[in-house]
């Protein structure tokens, strides 16, 4: 069941575990694929897929991007969280 993410929970998520979804999103773009490969991936657009990594970031405490931390950094923060915390799936 693929729901739509209402913009008050885009502004503020719940803290704590992501979603199957977001789970599902952040595997597409943990080897780096840039959000256009990645999205056609798990069939999505361009920018619901960074729409929807946005919410992720949020909910695990990642900040935004700056010159200090690009994109690709904020992706693999968001791995080793759910990695460390258990909510990794171990196959696929």
């Amino acid at each position: 069941m693929d729901h739509q993410v209402s913009a008050r929970q885009r502004r503020n998520p719940p803290t704590g575990q992501p979603t199957p979804r977001e789970i599902k999103a952040l595997k597409a773009v943990q080897d780096g694929s840039p959000l256009s490969v990645a999205a056609a991936r798990v069939g999505m657009s361009t920018t619901s897929l960074g729409s929807l990594l946005s919410v992720v970031y949020r909910r695990l405490g990642i900040p935004r991007s700056s010159v200090h931390r690009m994109s690709n950094d904020r992706r693999r923060m968001a791995v080793n969280i759910c990695k460390r915390e258990g909510w990794w799936p171990d196959h696929g």
